[in-house]
């Protein structure tokens, strides 16, 4: 069902708590992509460490080439029907994927999940509660840089609607990169679903 995709560079002190968040979801129908952009400390290491013999798991390293071109490059090696991006600084509550897959299966029409999600600032953690009242709502917010995160994580997008409208990533750019990938999958979008639970631990540091 999922395509989690993990760009990593230089991320040996956080990439061992992603992957194992990955590792505790209680909904395994899923496959995860970890693509190191010419990482050069012990990321590489740690990744097969982490890995091991995990067959969901897939870890490329290339040479660096920036955010952008390595989210690209692992989205055209997806093989399941949903992508889910997660930052290598960051980590998935263990039931992040189930409720996804919970609105999935319901049988209601739906391109793009998105859920509340969880800041973590040293020992603090503040949840954030969005609460959408519409679909239009939550575009309008996002397009005006209002109070939904302008970035690919804590959300999940149907894989044939980015390929059937040839979305992708602006390679030649690392700034502002999710805002425009997800313009285009949000314009392009009949049906958005929004969940009322953190789907997302994101560090406020990140």
């Amino acid at each position: 069902m999922f395509s989690i995709i993990v760009p990593v560079y230089n991320s040996s002190s956080t990439i061992v708590a992603c992957l194992n968040s990955i590792k505790a979801q209680i909904f395994e129908d899923f496959e995860v992509i970890v693509v190191s952009d010419g990482s050069s400390d012990s990321t590489d290491d740690l990744c097969r460490e982490c890995i091991g013999e995990d067959s969901r798991f897939l870890f490329i390293h290339r040479n660096h080439e920036g955010v952008s071109s390595t989210r690209q490059y692992a989205l055209n090696l997806s093989q399941k029907e949903w992508v889910v991006f997660l930052d290598a600084d960051d980590t998935m509550p263990e039931d992040s994927l189930l409720k996804m897959a919970e609105v999935i299966n319901s049988g209601i029409q739906v391109d793009l999940i998105a859920g509340n999600y969880t800041a973590l600032s040293g020992q603090t953690k503040q949840y954030i509660d969005l609460s959408f009242n519409s679909q239009y709502e939550y575009i309008r917010e996002f397009l005006s840089f209002g109070i939904v995160p302008t970035t690919v994580w804590g959300k999940a997008v149907r894989i044939s609607l980015i390929k059937q409208n040839n979305i992708s990533f602006n390679t030649n750019i690392d700034i502002c990169e999710d805002y425009l990938f997800l313009s285009k999958v949000l314009l392009k979008s009949q049906y958005i679903r929004f969940i009322r639970s953190s789907l997302y631990n994101w560090t406020a540091n990140s």
